[in-house]
Order: structure tokens, then sequence, then C-alpha cells
């Protein structure tokens, strides 16, 4: 029995990463994405107080991984924090007293590292799995071919 057991929850786990790597998404990392309202970004320059566009995305845990820890319902909770989040990321960028290094290269990618722990921290980390900064040249959520994608960014801002 317990053989029969270890042999089901292999199957579980290995299933998702398997079929992740055959649609060549990114391995735990193909769950629903949604995408919060632009946030303007105030950050200092020579010339004073200037002011960027940022528009983040929250990706939730694929369908596979909700079963395995036992949170099958990952985007109800996950929908019902975005106010929160968006607000505490807003917190955060008024806080951060950027500069326009954090808004480019590896200072985006130090930004988009601090802003998913400030997530975590008003939230849970069984909602969210990752957070990308969408830059202006990405196609809008609603012109990707993510259905679900589209309705959650809709329904939860």
């Amino acid at each position: 029995m317990k053989q029969i057991i270890a042999a089901f929850l292999m199957v579980m786990i290995i299933s998702p990463v398997l079929k992740a790597a055959e649609s060549g998404g990114a391995v735990g990392y193909t769950g629903y994405r949604i995408q919060l309202m632009p946030m303007m970004a105030p950050y200092m320059t020579a010339n004073g107080l200037r002011y960027e566009v940022l528009t983040v995305r929250l990706r939730l845990p694929e369908p596979e991984a909700r079963i395995l820890t036992g949170s099958t319902d990952a985007e109800r909770p996950g929908c019902w924090m975005i106010p929160i989040i968006h607000e505490t990321i807003l917190m955060y960028l008024n806080e951060a007293n950027l500069t326009q290094a954090d808004l480019r290269g590896q200072g985006r990618e130090d930004l988009r590292k601090n802003l998913f722990d400030a997530v975590i921290r008003a939230s849970d980390r069984s909602l969210y799995v990752d957070l990308d900064i969408v830059d202006g040249n990405s196609e809008p959520i609603e012109m990707s071919n993510d259905p679900r994608s589209t309705a959650l960014t809709k329904q939860c801002r």
C-alpha cells in the first residue's frame, strides 16, 4: 500500500514538471497571471522628482501544485488580496527612494525581487509564486492566448 501511495505521489509531482517542459513553459511558473492596474513609481533625478509607469503581473500557483499543497483554490483568495497588494506596492514604491538606475537593468530585477518580498509579507507565500514587471513593449494581458488570466485580471481589479 505504501508503494502505491509513493508511486502516486511521484506521478503527481513529476507530471506537472514534464508537462511544462514539453510545452516550453517555465517549470513552476505556468499558473494564471493577474495584471494589476498601472502605477506611477516616483524616482529621483538630478532635475528633481519624476514618475515612471509600472505595470505588475502576479503569477498564481499551478493547479497541480495547489492540489499537492492542499490548497485547491488559490484564485479566490489571490484575487481578493489584489487591492491590498496594489496598496502595498504603492506604499513600497513611495518609501523606496528609487533612482532612475533602479528602473533599468539589474536595478529593475532587484526591484522586482523586493516588490515580490513585499507582496509575500502582505499576503501569503501560497497565493503567488512570482511577480513580473511588465515593460511597455509587452502585449496587454487581454491580447494574450490565456483567457483565464484575462478573466481573472478583469475580475480582480
